[in-house]
């Protein structure tokens, strides 16, 4: 995935308003990226099959639509496993809180 500048790094991160929020099936709340990472790592598989069937992909159109992480989003769209998924976002959290650090 193409890494972002400082700026986008550090929007990436922040918490979104309370009215742009993930609200998973199970009642977890999603404000960042870091939450969604956790998340996936931590609900049941029964979970995440609510939020991505083979027409829709919740947690991709949040990444895309709320966080703006177009990258992310487009390598979450193809995701269908949990544990792949969650993967994907800890690493792009890591990579951006590395961005981030380093200014």
């Amino acid at each position: 995935m193409k890494l972002p500048d400082f700026d986008l790094a550090s929007h990436y991160l922040d918490a979104v308003p309370e009215d742009k929020r993930f609200f998973c099936h199970d009642g977890y709340i999603f404000a960042t990226l870091e939450d969604l990472a956790g998340g996936l790592n931590s609900m049941k598989v029964s979970i995440f099959k609510y939020h991505v069937t083979s027409e829709k992909n919740d947690f991709c159109s949040w990444v895309y639509d709320v966080i703006g992480d177009v990258e992310l989003a487009s390598a979450l769209r193809s995701c269908k496993d949990k544990r792949a998924a969650a993967r994907l976002v800890r690493k792009r959290v890591d990579d951006l809180k590395n961005i981030v650090r380093k200014a």
